[in-house]
Protein backbone atom coordinates (compact mmCIF):
# COMPACT_ATOMS: atom_id res chain seq x y z
CA UNK A 1 0.00 0.00 0.00
CA UNK A 2 1.28 3.44 -0.83
CA UNK A 3 0.83 6.72 0.99
CA UNK A 4 -1.33 8.14 -1.83
CA UNK A 5 -4.02 5.57 -0.94
CA UNK A 6 -4.61 7.34 2.36
CA UNK A 7 -6.53 10.50 3.14
CA UNK A 8 -5.28 12.52 6.09
CA UNK A 9 -8.04 14.33 7.98
CA UNK A 10 -7.69 15.92 11.41
CA UNK A 11 -4.42 14.10 11.96
CA UNK A 12 -5.94 10.68 11.21
CA UNK A 13 -5.33 8.46 8.21
CA UNK A 14 -8.22 6.80 6.42
CA UNK A 15 -8.39 4.86 3.18
CA UNK A 16 -9.50 6.41 -0.08
CA UNK A 17 -12.60 4.98 -1.70
CA UNK A 18 -12.16 2.69 -4.71
CA UNK A 19 -8.56 1.82 -3.79
CA UNK A 20 -8.50 -1.99 -3.85
CA UNK A 21 -8.76 -4.57 -6.64
CA UNK A 22 -9.46 -7.45 -4.24
CA UNK A 23 -10.80 -7.51 -0.68
CA UNK A 24 -11.24 -10.50 1.61
CA UNK A 25 -13.98 -9.72 4.13
CA UNK A 26 -14.03 -12.33 6.88
CA UNK A 27 -16.07 -10.42 9.47
CA UNK A 28 -16.68 -11.40 13.08
CA UNK A 29 -19.54 -13.88 13.11
CA UNK A 30 -21.45 -16.15 15.47
CA UNK A 31 -19.06 -19.01 14.68
CA UNK A 32 -21.98 -21.41 14.41
CA UNK A 33 -20.17 -23.91 12.23
CA UNK A 34 -16.94 -24.47 14.11
CA UNK A 35 -16.21 -27.96 15.27
CA UNK A 36 -16.20 -29.74 17.57
CA UNK A 37 -18.68 -27.26 19.09
CA UNK A 38 -21.80 -26.78 16.96
CA UNK A 39 -23.91 -24.90 19.42
CA UNK A 40 -23.73 -21.25 20.25
CA UNK A 41 -25.33 -19.47 23.16
CA UNK A 42 -26.27 -16.48 20.99
CA UNK A 43 -29.87 -15.47 21.20
CA UNK A 44 -31.79 -14.22 18.18
CA UNK A 45 -31.16 -10.54 19.00
CA UNK A 46 -27.42 -11.20 19.04
CA UNK A 47 -27.60 -12.87 15.61
CA UNK A 48 -29.33 -9.76 14.26
CA UNK A 49 -26.73 -7.51 15.91
CA UNK A 50 -23.89 -9.53 14.38
CA UNK A 51 -25.54 -9.37 10.95
CA UNK A 52 -26.00 -5.59 11.24
CA UNK A 53 -22.29 -5.19 12.04
CA UNK A 54 -21.37 -7.46 9.11
CA UNK A 55 -23.53 -5.31 6.79
CA UNK A 56 -21.62 -2.18 7.89
CA UNK A 57 -18.31 -3.88 7.14
CA UNK A 58 -19.67 -5.08 3.78
CA UNK A 59 -20.73 -1.54 2.82
CA UNK A 60 -17.30 -0.19 3.76
CA UNK A 61 -15.58 -2.91 1.74
CA UNK A 62 -17.73 -2.11 -1.32
CA UNK A 63 -16.81 1.58 -1.04
CA UNK A 64 -13.09 0.69 -0.93
CA UNK A 65 -13.32 -1.63 -3.94
CA UNK A 66 -12.45 -0.38 -7.42
CA UNK A 67 -14.99 -0.92 -10.21
CA UNK A 68 -14.27 -4.36 -11.66
CA UNK A 69 -12.75 -5.44 -8.34
CA UNK A 70 -13.72 -8.49 -6.30
CA UNK A 71 -14.90 -8.92 -2.73
CA UNK A 72 -14.70 -12.39 -1.21
CA UNK A 73 -17.16 -12.55 1.69
CA UNK A 74 -16.52 -15.43 4.08
CA UNK A 75 -17.94 -16.54 7.42
CA UNK A 76 -17.44 -19.57 9.67
CA UNK A 77 -21.12 -19.80 10.49
CA UNK A 78 -24.05 -21.76 9.14
CA UNK A 79 -26.52 -19.02 10.10
CA UNK A 80 -28.36 -17.86 6.92
CA UNK A 81 -28.89 -14.41 8.48
CA UNK A 82 -25.12 -13.89 8.33
CA UNK A 83 -24.75 -15.58 4.94
CA UNK A 84 -27.33 -15.82 2.14
CA UNK A 85 -29.74 -13.31 3.66
CA UNK A 86 -27.02 -10.70 4.27
CA UNK A 87 -25.51 -11.13 0.79
CA UNK A 88 -28.99 -10.98 -0.80
CA UNK A 89 -29.74 -7.76 1.13
CA UNK A 90 -26.49 -6.23 -0.13
CA UNK A 91 -27.25 -7.31 -3.72
CA UNK A 92 -30.64 -5.59 -3.43
CA UNK A 93 -29.08 -2.47 -1.85
CA UNK A 94 -26.41 -2.20 -4.57
CA UNK A 95 -28.53 -3.73 -7.36
CA UNK A 96 -26.80 -1.79 -10.13
CA UNK A 97 -23.38 -1.72 -8.50
CA UNK A 98 -22.46 -5.29 -7.57
CA UNK A 99 -23.07 -8.79 -8.85
CA UNK A 100 -22.46 -12.33 -7.66
CA UNK A 101 -19.64 -14.08 -9.43
CA UNK A 102 -19.86 -17.88 -9.67
CA UNK A 103 -17.58 -20.01 -7.50
CA UNK A 104 -16.65 -23.29 -9.12
CA UNK A 105 -15.17 -25.65 -6.53
CA UNK A 106 -15.43 -29.42 -6.58
CA UNK A 107 -16.31 -29.37 -2.88
CA UNK A 108 -19.10 -27.58 -1.05
CA UNK A 109 -22.73 -27.05 -1.98
CA UNK A 110 -24.76 -24.19 -3.41
CA UNK A 111 -26.38 -21.74 -1.04
CA UNK A 112 -29.86 -22.26 0.36
CA UNK A 113 -32.48 -21.82 -2.42
CA UNK A 114 -35.05 -19.12 -1.77
CA UNK A 115 -32.77 -17.06 0.49
CA UNK A 116 -30.60 -15.62 -2.26
CA UNK A 117 -31.53 -15.05 -5.89
CA UNK A 118 -28.63 -16.92 -7.48
CA UNK A 119 -28.02 -19.48 -4.76
CA UNK A 120 -25.94 -21.62 -7.13
CA UNK A 121 -23.23 -18.90 -7.25
CA UNK A 122 -22.40 -19.01 -3.51
CA UNK A 123 -20.90 -21.91 -1.56
CA UNK A 124 -21.73 -23.56 1.75
CA UNK A 125 -19.47 -26.06 3.41
CA UNK A 126 -21.32 -28.20 5.93
CA UNK A 127 -19.51 -29.72 8.92
CA UNK A 128 -20.74 -33.17 8.01
CA UNK A 129 -17.55 -34.99 7.14
CA UNK A 130 -18.17 -35.01 3.37
CA UNK A 131 -15.91 -32.03 2.69
CA UNK A 132 -13.90 -32.52 5.90
CA UNK A 133 -14.17 -28.84 6.81
CA UNK A 134 -15.66 -26.66 9.47
CA UNK A 135 -18.98 -25.16 8.47
CA UNK A 136 -18.53 -21.98 6.50
CA UNK A 137 -19.90 -19.85 3.66
CA UNK A 138 -18.33 -17.87 0.82
CA UNK A 139 -19.64 -15.47 -1.79
CA UNK A 140 -17.61 -13.74 -4.49
CA UNK A 141 -18.93 -10.30 -5.43
CA UNK A 142 -17.76 -8.17 -8.32
CA UNK A 143 -18.20 -4.40 -8.24
CA UNK A 144 -19.62 -3.15 -11.52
Amino acid sequence: MTLDQFILQNGKASLKIETFDIILLDPPCSGFGQRPVFKNECIEDQFESISTYQAKLFKTAISLLKPGGFLLYSTCTMNPLENEILVNDMLNLYKDGIELYPIDFAIGESGIPGLIKEHFKVKRFWPDGIDDTNGFFIALIRKI
